[in-house]
């Protein structure tokens, strides 16, 4: 398998981390039946394939993320018309209790993320690969921390048994909205401007977004803001109120307001974490 690869091993040689970075494979790309020692999460970054299982198959596409215990026997075709991109996590096997909340389709797990849930998946690669490369003390349990938290994240954004009550309507509605808010966040201040946009209640939005979701739609809408802000405050030239009225917040008091309540201290000290100005990065180490 060609790939970009970081591991770092400890105790015992079969429990280690791993995150590959796969090319972008074209069409008709074949893998052919393989298992591993370790579990895997892999999330579709680009086109889509059909994951083979035996007499099992699974059509994935983008955004689709998939579990696979150890051990299980698995392959991949590639689909027209772009082929697929893979990024990979390999880790130690999971206690039972998680094992039993991710294998939703047995013998694996199958989620449908959003845009939102695809820059996370990244973002805990990322700082995997940072974690794996670095081999500072304590990297074994920073790696567990570090898939818990994205198992966690998947878990709690799968849709749940109550998409039941929705008609294929209403999810296609829903789904409408979120790819509404994903693209157009920072020019809304209020889930109002989305209820009048598709035409329907304000109470109807939210009866049916927290039902498909699990959050309401401001909370999201926040949650989307939040996310976009982090990296335009890494921009020095921009000031706190300049990325407060670029995300469509009221105010730059809103902004910090929602931002702390989010990620627990305000814009400004958030940057002075994050951003290295030019003296500081002339200074000795």
């Amino acid at each position: 398998m060609s790939a970009i690869q970081f591991q770092t091993s400890y105790f015992n040689h079969k429990n280690y981390y791993t995150v590959i970075l796969e090319p972008a494979y074209p069409p008709g790309w074949q893998m052919p039946l393989h298992r591993h020692l370790q579990c895997e999460l892999a999330l579709i970054k680009s086109g889509c394939c059909t994951l083979h299982l035996g007499k099992q198959e699974h059509r994935l596409q983008v955004g689709n993320v998939f579990f696979i215990p150890s051990g299980i026997a698995h392959g991949f075709l590639s689909q027209k018309p772009a082929g697929v991109e893979f990024v990979v996590l390999q880790f130690p096997n999971f206690d039972g209790d998680f094992l039993r909340h991710l294998v939703n389709a047995p013998p694996i797990g199958i989620f449908q993320t959003t845009d939102l849930g695809i820059s996370v998946f990244l973002e805990h690669c990322y700082k995997l690969q940072k974690e794996l490369a670095s081999n500072l003390p304590f990297s074994e349990t920073q790696c567990r921390i570090l898939v818990e938290g994205l198992t966690i994240f998947l878990l709690r954004n799968t849709p749940s048994s109550s998409h039941k009550n929705l008609s294929p309507q209403q999810k296609n509605l829903i789904k409408e909205i979120l790819s509404f808010l994903q693209s157009q966040s920072h020019n809304l201040n209020h889930v109002k401007e989305v209820s009048k946009k598709f035409g329907i209640s304000p109470q109807y939005l939210r009866k049916l977004f927290k039902i498909y979701t699990g959050v309401n739609p401001k909370h999201y809408l926040n949650t989307l803001k939040i996310q976009r802000s982090k990296c335009l405050l890494l921009h020095p030239e921009l000031s706190i109120t300049d990325v407060a009225m670029e995300l469509g917040f009221g105010s730059s008091q809103q902004f910090a307001k929602i931002f702390r309540k989010n990620i627990g201290i305000c814009p400004s000290a958030w940057r002075k974490i994050n951003l290295l100005d030019a003296d500081h990065e002339r200074q000795p180490g």
